[in-house]
């Protein structure tokens, strides 16, 4: 199993985007022998940037890390548009695996969780997609059997689970294929 950090992202005092700072945390961690990064996911702040933000940090920690470890992006916003344009900014500059937290905010259905996902999935091609499940943040869940469904799609390879109990894990993982 690969350990993956969740890199957090700095801001100034002001709250303004430190990407200096950010470029220091990567670099930080690159040198952690940790084997990956997840970007932008709760740690990162993803809420807290805008998309000119988004691009210079997942610009900088493709850069400072790409040649080092895995670098996970997370792409993961309230629609499926947003998340889909986040996806081509950061294929754009060279990622390869994602992870999209469920739609947020707003009250989804099982199939219009589906459909997200299947867009994003389609947007990421011959890319890698982590399911990211984080009920307490998102206000969505993702069923065991919903699981099974997205780890139909042809690059869902895994799923983020935050803060959820060990039995519901356990369900995931009995419910989903061994791969």
């Amino acid at each position: 199993y690969d350990i993956l950090t969740a890199i957090p992202t700095a801001f100034r005092r002001d709250g303004s985007l430190d990407i200096e700072g950010s470029r220091a945390i990567f670099r930080f961690v690159g040198e952690s022998g940790n084997e990956g990064a997840f970007v932008l996911g709760t740690t990162g702040e993803f809420p807290a940037v805008d998309v000119e933000e988004f691009t210079a940090l997942v610009g900088a920690a493709i850069d400072e890390l790409a040649d080092r470890m895995r670098v996970i992006v997370h792409v993961g916003q309230p629609s499926t548009y947003e998340a889909v344009r986040l996806v081509e900014i950061a294929k754009g500059l060279g990622a390869t695996e994602f992870a999209a937290l469920t739609p947020y905010y707003l009250k989804s259905t099982e199939d219009s969780i589906f459909e997200y996902y299947r867009a994003v999935s389609e947007a990421i091609g011959d890319g890698r997609l982590y399911v990211y499940i984080y009920p307490a943040r998102s206000g969505n869940s993702v069923s065991p059997a919903l699981l099974v469904r997205l780890a139909e799609l042809p690059n869902v390879v895994g799923a983020k689970i935050s803060e959820l109990p060990l039995e519901d894990i356990a369900a995931y993982r009995a419910a989903v294929p061994a791969d």
